[in-house]
């Protein structure tokens, strides 16, 4: 049996590899933001707002990096090159973290975030290239479903583990989490070096001929922009403009696509036209972690059986909500396709993930501990309700946009439309900025801002997800049209 497709529960043996891989990277990147901007205060005493933008710099980056290591990946590297040289920076990043110098330490921010801009695209592309046979439709579905649980795990992780490291003293105190992710990536790099022959990967691995002096000027090139990423770590005020630089690749990308075949065109145009979608998904859900959190310091009784739950846990509780509901997903999709021969399409996949976003805030709203007064459990119910269904949004529309990029995109346009995938969630960030911006101008009562403040910009982010859901909705049967898909719903 060809080892490309020897199963374990039916999926390439690859695939956990990959997740392994995933699952490291996810874990250095979230357990170094975690801890980011008390880092910055802490030990190296910065103002708040300079850790701010500093953190800014970081999630941006990490974020929007990828496209630009998708584009090297498809036109210099290849798949297997550029995991192994992102996986090199991702280590050199974590260990450069350790060092409690700020000059070192800012040169490690860049030296993560490039590793993880050549890394992050490139393996999730990967992934799509286990999956060689046109049947396969809802086993891709559920590999990528298994890695984004992988992924999430390794989120999850990573910010427990960095959180402990601040409660050490000595040498560990803060260094322990980057000293434990360097440890995981090694092993994972050396897993995938070890077993990349053993599991077939090198018969699917991009192939990719370039003339050496071609990849020497791109090598250089790459050598120039880490130097680039490093010096806007020492200017965050720069970041403003690198953004403009990063829209200028959207005209670039669209100027490439009209060279592919009329068929491979539209498809490509249809996950484009996903992009808007995913960035209002993520728009709202962004909201955890900022106005959804202050918002529960402010008002909501957080005290449960006498534990005062610390707001921050609620921001945690997002990606564990994820890991929940993503297999039980898995299996009613796949049930669905194996019994009843239904499949949901992604653009049903995404509408639905930003219907439950709009339903998700009507908790928010529901959650007035004014009118539960007396009792926490009531008021932190609607919450935690609010948190799954993002959740939930979330597991429906992130692997079901990453599936249909490789099932739909050209196989050498792969890596730089997973890159473009999450430089629409890098924009998402800098957009819910923007939103928690407008909700700061609302009514302050006692110092903080008023409960009907807050009622009032739920509701619009409420009106903002469904209004989006509907509009793709209806345009769907347009984008199944496209990609010629139509046993799908």
């Amino acid at each position: 049996m060809n080892k490309e497709i020897t199963t374990l529960s039916k999926q390439p043996l690859g695939l956990y590899l990959l997740a392994l891989g995933t699952f490291c990277e996810r874990f250095s990147y979230y357990g170094a933001q975690t801890i980011l901007v008390l880092y910055l205060s802490k030990i190296f005493l910065l103002p708040e707002s300079a850790s701010y933008a500093m953190y800014g710099v970081y999630t941006t980056f990490a974020f929007a990096l990828p496209v630009i290591g998708g584009i090297f990946a498809d036109r210099f590297l290849g798949n297997k090159i550029a995991i192994i040289v992102g996986s090199i920076f991702l280590i050199l990043g974590n260990i450069f973290l350790s060092f409690q110098q700020a000059p070192v330490f800012l040169i490690g921010l860049g030296i993560l975030v490039c590793g993880t801009g050549l890394y992050k695209s490139s393996i999730t592309a990967f992934v799509g290239k286990l999956y060689t046979h046109e049947n396969q439709h809802a086993l891709r579905d559920n590999g990528y479903i298994t890695f984004y649980i992988a992924m999430n795990i390794g989120a999850s992780l990573g910010g427990v583990i960095y959180g402990i490291s601040t409660n050490f003293s000595g040498f560990l105190s803060w260094r322990m989490g980057f000293m434990v992710s360097s440890l995981l990536i090694v092993v994972s790099l050396v897993s995938f070096l070890v077993f990349y022959q053993r599991l077939g990967l090198q018969q699917i691995a991009q192939k990719i001929q370039v003339v050496k002096s071609t990849r020497l000027i791109a090598y250089m090139l790459g050598l120039l922009g880490v130097l680039a990423v490093i010096f806007v770590f020492f200017h965050p005020e720069l970041l403003k403009y690198l953004l403009i630089i990063f829209c200028l690749l959207l005209p670039w990308l669209i100027y490439n696509i009209a060279k592919y075949p009329r068929q491979d065109w539209w498809k490509i145009l249809t996950v484009l036209s996903y992009l808007p979608f995913v960035i209002a998904f993520f728009i709202a859900s962004f909201q955890i972690a900022s106005s959804v959190t202050v918002f529960i310091s402010h008002h909501i009784y957080h005290t449960l059986w006498s534990w005062n739950i610390p707001p921050t846990f609620f921001s945690a509780l997002y990606p564990i909500s994820v890991i929940v509901i993503a297999p039980m997903l898995g299996i009613l999709f796949h049930q669905l396709s194996i019994k009843y021969y239904y499949q949901f399409s992604a653009p049903g996949k995404i509408s639905a993930g930003l219907l439950m976003a709009g339903i998700a805030f009507i908790c928010f709203m529901l959650a007035d501990s004014n009118t539960y007064m007396g009792t926490s459990i009531y008021p932190l119910g609607w919450i935690i309700g609010g948190i799954f269904l993002l959740g939930l949004g979330e597991a429906l529309i992130f692997p079901a946009l990453l599936s249909d990029v490789s099932k739909l995109v050209p196989s050498n346009l792969q890596n730089t439309l997973m890159g473009t995938s999450f430089l629409a969630v890098a924009f998402s960030g800098y957009l819910s900025s923007v939103a928690d911006k407008l909700l700061n101008e609302g009514k302050v009562v006692g110092g903080k801002l008023s409960m009907e403040t807050y009622h009032h910009f739920f509701f619009m982010m409420t009106i903002f997800s469904i209004i989006a859901a509907t509009l793709l909705f209806l345009i769907k049967p347009l984008f199944l049209r496209f990609t010629k898909n139509s046993t799908t719903v």
